[in-house]
């Protein structure tokens, strides 16, 4: 046999190997989506399996060659002869290729749970300290495990050695299922319930697909002709379903949210259908694109008003600025109160009708204030959230945008004396906190040192004593106080003494709002003696996912569960009742300047003055929200929310959602049923992406 019929052979022989791997990992990858995806229709399945078994194909070839390459060593070369020759030596070689493989993994478990567990208890640390604290702790852990590998290996080898037979025929297979679900089930399970922050899914599917591809390399699928018969036909799946991804709107949605090796390989093919390089693809392949021609025309380029052009494929160029904010009414200087907790959803407080007793001083404030029923956070992240609130502008905006002044520099520059007492003081940057005479992180250091992280006593202390400060001096400059709870973010673990509703992550979020619920009571107490001069804000800057569409925590959707969040406003003489007009947390930072009399700068929020006074019923505009793509977690989309109605536009899959705003846990996607509603919806979007976000042009 020639040199090059050879080397063809093998190339055969390692494709079909991949193929079948694929097949297989195709199958593992489409399980994992049919979990928590829904009314993809069969088309959609059929691209789904296509794109995991393209994935999962690509990742085998690469270990069948590695596997090919590794055997031309000639230490790996005489291991696998002997394997193949004796079967004495072949269950010695196999339980010591299974130790090492057993011990590389518990070393990367123990390496992820510790890594895990110390970037919880001292995260924002800097990266050098971090880096030394984790290195004092593996390096024992690894001399451990040796140890352990040498011991087990001198016990057990020779025990082993008496059953040359358990590698014979098919028990070949059941030793590669049991190191499968040793290898790879049992530690993500593990990992999943010690650090269940960590989305460790993908990892563990790929992790599969290696050791699949391993093992139809290891028992020769290729030689079987039944399997290679099938390798072409998972062929031709692979290819055909993947370049019907741009008719399968909700299967890419789903492949972006949930897929691991598919989501690659529809990104690769997004990449490479690219022309322009903007980062979309054009649509026959599913992209958002409206012009692959042009690099300064995609859904994400920033509409400059008035210049003719259509940046931001929205189908029009942008014809005004966003407007100002009203003009201030005849305000008093009134005391100013902010009060934002994190993480906490709107739908798991008592005034919006959770059953459960989470939150009884939060409740009494709802019952002598402004309660808006439908208040969305701008984008459902700390650090684009918090920059909305106090500035009056969309996080996109702020960054375009020299300088964004915020609530303080207005206030201070009134006459004002402005503090922050902040529950963890990496949640807003400098350029987010000028204006403030005075910034109090002491809870910090109660923080760091709890499990847990929970610190809202401490928080409500700091503020107590400033206002009590500020109560002492004559004649002082009026307040304004911003006070940042960290709870309820994760991880979920109140101290004992808090209130307790189960063991789940919601039952114990639960008992961190209960236990931060207690502290703002005890703020609200301090702040009662002085109501009659003090105009209080509580709201929070997103919610909290526990799975309901499959995703958990936050900055991951825009679903209810993270985007709707309380919105209280207490004025003296203001209305006590309900709004039910949506309205956005960038709408806090003009309507307070509304009530104390402020000229507020143009911002994207709108005053609701009026509806605190109870003069009118807040404005009536679509509220625009947007999720900021984070570099350690790519997600991209925008929504606006009606009184009616909710559309999301996942501009990474450039797929559509529409949601009934009565639909408050948003179970049920109307796009495909009501396709008018939805263009209506869309054309509100897009409108709103003008308005709101474009910038004037630059000057000439």
């Amino acid at each position: 046999m020639t040199s090059a019929r050879r080397r063809f052979e093998l190339l055969q022989s390692a494709a079909v190997d991949a193929l079948i791997a694929g097949g297989i990992g195709g199958f593992v990858e489409t399980l994992r989506i049919a979990k928590d995806a829904r009314g993809v229709g069969l088309g959609g399945w059929f691209t789904i399996i296509a794109l995991g078994i393209a994935g999962a194909t690509v990742i085998s070839l690469f270990v069948q060659l590695a596997v090919s390459a590794a055997r031309r060593v000639q230490v790996i070369a005489a291991a696998i002869e002997d394997f193949a020759c004796d079967e004495k030596r072949r269950v010695i070689i196999t339980w010591r290729v299974l130790l090492v493989v057993g011990a590389l993994i518990a070393f990367g478990l123990a390496a992820f749970l510790v890594t895990s567990k110390l970037h919880v208890g001292f995260r924002f640390k800097e990266g050098n300290v971090m880096g030394a604290l984790v290195a004092s702790v593996l390096a024992p852990i690894g001399l451990a495990v040796v140890a352990a590998v040498v011991l087990l290996d001198r016990r057990l080898a020779p025990v082993v050695a008496r059953y040359p037979g358990i590698l014979a025929g098919h028990r070949s297979w059941g030793v590669a299922v049991l190191a499968c679900a040793g290898g790879i089930v049992v530690p993500t399970l593990l990992a999943q319930r010690v650090v269940p922050e960590a989305n460790v899914e993908p990892v563990t599917i790929v992790s599969a697909i290696i050791m699949c591809a391993t093992t139809v390399r290891l028992v020769g699928a290729a030689r079987r002709r039944t399997l290679r018969v099938l390798a072409p036909i998972l062929a031709v799946i692979a290819v055909t379903g993947s370049l019907l991804i741009g008719r399968a709107e909700r299967a890419r949605a789903a492949v972006v949210t949930f897929g691991a090796v598919s989501k690659g390989v529809a990104k690769v093919m997004w990449k490479l259908a690219d022309r322009d390089h903007d980062g979309y693809a054009p649509a026959w392949i599913g992209g958002a694109d409206c012009d692959d021609h042009d690099p300064h025309r995609s859904p994400s380029r920033r509409e400059i008003v008035g210049n003719g052009i259509d940046e931001n494929c929205t189908g029009q160029d942008a014809a005004a600025a966003p407007e100002a904010s009203a003009a201030p009414r005849d305000g008093k200087k009134l005391d100013v109160i902010v009060i934002s907790l994190d993480a906490v959803r709107a739908d798991h407080l008592g005034a919006w009708g959770y059953e459960r007793p989470t939150s009884p001083a939060i409740d009494d404030l709802a019952r002598h204030a402004t309660r808006f029923d439908i208040a969305l956070t701008s984008s459902p992240s700390t650090r684009y959230a918090l920059p909305s609130l106090l500035s009056g502008r969309f996080a996109s905006t702020v960054q375009h945008t020299q300088p964004a002044t915020n609530l303080a520099e207005l206030l201070a520059a009134a006459g004002y004396e402005t503090a922050a007492v902040i529950g963890c003081q990496s949640i807003a940057t400098k350029r987010d906190l000028r204006g403030f005479d005075e910034i109090d992180t002491s809870p910090e250091t109660v923080r760091l040192a709890r499990p847990g992280q929970s610190n809202a006593d401490a928080v409500a202390d700091a503020a107590i004593a400033h206002l009590e400060r500020h109560a002492r001096r004559p004649g002082a400059a009026p307040l304004f106080l911003w006070v940042h709870f960290y709870d309820a973010h994760h991880p979920y673990h109140a101290p004992v003494r808090a209130s307790a509703f189960g063991s789940s992550d919601a039952d114990r979020y639960d008992a961190e709002i209960a236990f931060m619920d207690e502290s703002v009571g005890r703020l609200l107490q301090a702040i009662a003696t002085r109501a009659d001069n003090t105009l209080v804000v509580l709201t929070s800057d997103h919610g909290e996912e526990f799975g309901e569409h499959g995703i958990r925590f936050h900055a991951r959707s825009l679903y209810n569960q993270v985007t709707r969040v309380p919105l209280l406003i207490r004025a003296p003489g203001g209305f006590a009742g309900v709004i039910t007009q949506p309205v956005s947390i960038v709408d806090v930072m003009p309507t307070v300047l509304d009530l104390v009399g402020v000229t507020a700068p143009p911002v994207n929020g709108r005053s609701l003055a009026g509806a605190v006074l109870g003069h009118d019923r807040g404005p009536a505009r679509p509220v625009f929200l947007e999720l900021v793509a984070e570099s350690w977690y790519n997600r991209n989309a925008v929504a606006v929310v009606t009184a009616d109605w909710k559309v999301i536009w996942d501009r990474e899959a450039n797929a559509w959602s529409l949601y009934a705003t009565s639909d408050a846990q948003d179970r049920e996607n109307r796009a495909e049923a009501m396709p008018e509603q939805l263009a209506a919806m869309k054309k509100l979007l897009w409108d709103a992406l003008d308005h709101e976000l474009a910038v004037p042009p630059p000057p000439h």
